[in-house]
């Protein structure tokens, strides 16, 4: 069974037992935590990606300055 397969069968059973325990404030506080957090994954990895790109074009070109400008 993969991970999705698994988180897919624990978001389900875990939400109602969190609820619970933290009352209605402060689990909408904790979603919009969760949330703001997958958000910031999801641009760290769109970031990574659109980098690597740039990198591996310059490279492609032999343009080592570029490289660099890009870089740092």
């Amino acid at each position: 069974m993969s991970v999705a397969h698994r988180v897919t069968i624990y978001i389900p059973i875990h939400h109602p037992l969190v609820l619970n325990s933290l009352g209605a404030a402060d689990f909408g506080i904790f979603n919009i935590v969760g949330g703001a957090i997958a958000m910031l994954g999801f641009l760290n990895a769109s970031m990574a990606s659109a980098t690597q790109r740039l990198m591996s074009y310059s490279e492609g070109e032999g343009d080592k300055e570029k490289q660099k400008k890009e870089y740092y």
